[in-house]
């Protein structure tokens, strides 16, 4: 079942909600306030009461290059989820590289840790601040001052405490810690800031409209041997490495596995002429909850600007004992044109990931396609999971969203519909898609025996400004995703806020 969405034509102005008719569900807005332009947000229970509280870095104010971290606390009350202003403003070091929220330390509640090149600074709810190190770490500094979250804080061992990896020129230190003492090193995996991983061809196309990830260093974080404990894995050269967690909690500094990949080591040349792209995206994901990762490899080959030529394929790869068997994949889905990663959402509520698969053509992205045409066509394609980590081939829904260049050339790139909210307590993912002045309609979800269908008679409409894609979170722990918005760019008062959207049927 294929639908068409025409992304356009809707004027909404202003920072409240609209709909043109009474719908099925019913939102509520929060507006959180913060004295300079937001940089980065980061969702932790920061105060121990099991629902998930905000810190937001920002610049101290307006013409300031100070930066602080704000905390919203929230509230038992439903009526009012969190208070406009926040309960605790957090000063930023100087040297300030990203941050972190989570139970960093041994004082009651979580913390705030700052991530600097030497040292790791933490601060408790009480704001007393400790600084941990001197430690060698290896970062970037981010542009315009801005203050990401640092994700690589996962809970390596279930314990219930957060480890912390800290990148460093010759790889990455595994920060843990007990719940009576700070964080201290447990180990460190090489992984040379000289090398590079992943496809060196892989950003040499994506120069107009979309933005793209170099893949250098990035570690993944996945459970590979079905143990209950998290281990660490790099995609690099034509290969895998693989670190495996010992029973202490720590990492041998040397893979111990690494092996050549015969889908890569196969498709990472160029190809021939200068128009010729080839390139494979590797990510490791639990798909089928069996407790080990499997690989999911996005191939794409072809010919730039010729869009009859550009195929991808999704080929899944289920996790054995002995790695992934190259020969038998358990799934090969093929896609004409260019397809971004696919994102793993659980869609129907059976408690396996499923796949949103989003295609588009090459050739939009000629200039002479660019003065002749206002718009390019992006394709969601919603695949389901079968037993066996396998995905059915023919999608269980399909929508063609018409998205204005403009709009891509503006913004860096476009998410014209998200499934990743679950809004209604169903089970049943919702999509949320965005319209051009940054408004965003709720389209809420059903199975209709093996498909999805979404609700196109009763949407809802949020009238608010353009926003970054909403991150859907269910921070009271109900079963039931808010949604957090933050600014998309910009120094005017409305990106001095983040906004929470709360819907309830």
């Amino acid at each position: 079942m294929t639908r068409w969405l025409l992304l356009g034509g809707v004027a909404l102005t202003g920072g409240a909600l609209l709909f043109a008719h009474p719908p099925r569900l019913q939102p509520r807005l929060w507006t959180l306030r913060l004295p300079g332009t937001e940089l980065g947000l980061a969702v932790a229970d920061l105060d121990g009461d099991g629902r998930k509280d905000l810190a937001v870095a920002h610049m101290a104010a307006p013409d300031s290059a100070a930066r602080q971290v704000s905390v919203f606390l929230h509230r038992s009350d439903d009526r009012i989820r969190f208070d406009p202003e926040p309960s605790q403003v957090l000063n930023v070091p100087e040297d300030a590289c990203a941050f972190a929220a989570g139970d960093f330390g041994p004082a009651a509640g979580s913390e705030v840790v700052y991530l600097c090149p030497t040292r790791l600074v933490v601060v408790n709810r009480t704001g007393m601040q400790t600084e941990l190190g001197p430690f060698p770490g290896f970062f970037d500094y981010p542009e315009d001052g801005a203050l990401p979250e640092w994700d690589l804080a996962p809970d390596l061992d279930a314990d219930g405490l957060p480890e912390l990896l800290l990148p460093t020129k010759e790889g990455y230190l595994v920060l843990g810690r007990t719940p009576d003492t700070q964080l201290s090193t447990r180990g460190s995996i090489e992984l040379p800031a000289k090398d590079r991983f992943g496809p060196a061809f892989e950003t040499k196309l994506l120069n107009r409209f979309l933005s793209s990830s170099s893949r250098l260093r990035r570690v993944v974080v996945v459970d590979v041997d079905a143990d209950g404990d998290l281990d660490l894995c790099a995609y690099r050269d034509a290969g895998l490495a693989v670190w495996l967690q010992r029973e202490d909690g720590s990492f041998a500094a040397k893979p111990d596995r690494e092996r050549e990949l015969d889908l890569v080591s196969r498709d990472e040349g160029e190809g021939e002429g200068s128009q010729a792209f080839k390139n494979v995206r590797l990510e490791l994901r639990d798909l089928d909850g069996d407790g080990r990762a499997d690989l999911i490899a996005t191939r794409i080959q072809g010919e730039v600007g010729v869009f009859s030529s550009l195929r991808t394929q999704l080929i899944v790869f289920r996790g054995g004992a002995e790695g992934f068997d190259e020969a038998h994949p358990t799934t090969v889905l093929n896609f004409k044109g260019m397809a971004i990663d696919p994102e793993w959402v659980d869609l129907n509520g059976d408690g396996r990931l499923d796949a949103v698969v989003s295609t588009f053509r090459m050739d939009m992205l000629t200039n002479v396609k660019r003065a002749v045409l206002e718009s390019m066509t992006i394709t969601y394609n919603l695949h389901l999971q079968g037993p066996g980590a396998t995905l059915g081939e023919d999608a269980a829904f399909s929508l063609d969203v018409d998205v204005p260049l403009s709009a891509l050339e503006r913004n860096g790139g476009s998410r014209a519909a998200l499934f990743s909210a679950e809004l209604t307590g169903d089970g049943v993912r919702d999509m949320i898609a965005r319209e051009p002045d940054g408004g965003l309609v709720i389209y809420p979800g059903a199975l209709d025996g093996d498909e999805i269908v979404f609700d196109e008679a009763d949407p809802l409409r949020l009238k608010i400004y353009r926003c970054l894609p909403p991150l859907a979170i269910d921070l009271d722990g109900d079963g039931v995703d808010e949604l957090l918005l933050e600014p998309f760019g910009g120094d005017g008062p409305v990106h001095r806020t983040v906004r929470l959207v709360a819907v309830s049927k």
